[in-house]
């Protein structure tokens, strides 16, 4: 069975002061970090393609716009979601409401999309270790290079054949 994601843009995941805090520890750790930016993206997994109208309803539910959002300057980027395996509390509630709604859907997932700009085109790979390190909390969440990595989340089958080991219904 092929599912089919679709990737729904949200707004900023933290308040100012959040990020400011947070743009002090990356900069502790790289000094050569500007700025940053995180938001909200949505994860919508479905068995058939949504069509127009349960597309625009998704995004009215969500409230978010419903295009990919621009590519991110020089720098770091990655994902954070869920640990891979996992459904989320967020995940849980989020799918029974949009099926109370008349979604037709396996599964819908929040992650956060960070862009750290840098005065460097590129960080040495310990560094961006480390830089991901201070964003993701490692016994709950998985970090991705990009949305289309993790897309993974949703379509990895160990939950699948992990529900069929404990009676649990996957997603």
């Amino acid at each position: 069975m092929t599912l089919h994601i679709r990737f729904f843009d949200g707004g900023s995941a933290f308040s100012a002061f959040k990020s400011q805090g947070l743009l002090a520890k990356l900069q502790a750790v790289c000094p050569e970090i500007q700025s940053f930016t995180a938001h909200h993206i949505y994860l919508l997994a479905t068995e058939q393609p949504l069509a127009t109208a349960d597309h625009q309803r998704m995004a009215q539910l969500l409230d978010v716009q419903s295009s990919p959002s621009a590519a991110a300057a020089a720098g770091v980027s990655c994902v954070v979601s869920p640990r891979m395996g996992t459904v989320s509390p967020w995940a849980s509630k989020a799918t029974d409401i949009a099926r109370n709604c008349g979604f037709k859907l396996r599964r819908l997932e929040r992650l956060t999309e960070f862009h750290l700009q840098s005065l460097k085109p590129s960080l040495s790979a310990s560094v961006t270790s480390a830089l991901q390190a201070l964003l993701h909390d490692r016994m709950t969440e998985s970090v991705w290079p990009n949305r289309q990595d993790a897309q993974s989340l949703l379509t990895s089958p160990w939950p699948l054949w992990m529900s069929s080991k404990v009676g649990v219904q996957p997603w």
